[in-house]
């Protein structure tokens, strides 16, 4: 389930919830009036071989961009290049 941040104005509280998505915003404790959903900002954790996170900083890879663009320079060569760069396994 999702956790969803709400902000209570007239009381000035902010309180953080795990609810699901169709549960309607709390009312709040202080004043019992209905408490407003905050828009908050996703977070997200890639795991794995392959990522910018724990191969590009490490020097273990190269920048997907960078890959994008070597692929795209092997592609103007013609496709016998694009698979002969794949086979070889180049990150140049």
């Amino acid at each position: 389930m999702p956790i969803y941040r709400y902000r209570c104005q007239p009381c000035d509280i902010d309180d953080e919830l795990i609810q699901k998505l169709d549960e309607d915003a709390p009312d709040c404790e202080r004043c019992d009036k209905p408490m407003t959903k905050q828009v908050t900002s996703a977070t997200s954790h890639f795991k794995g071989e392959g990522w910018e996170t724990n191969t590009h900083k490490k020097g273990k890879g190269i920048h997907p961009l960078q890959m994008q663009e070597n692929l795209l320079r092997e592609a103007a060569k013609g496709p016998a290049a694009v698979e002969k760069y794949v086979a070889e396994g180049r990150s140049d």
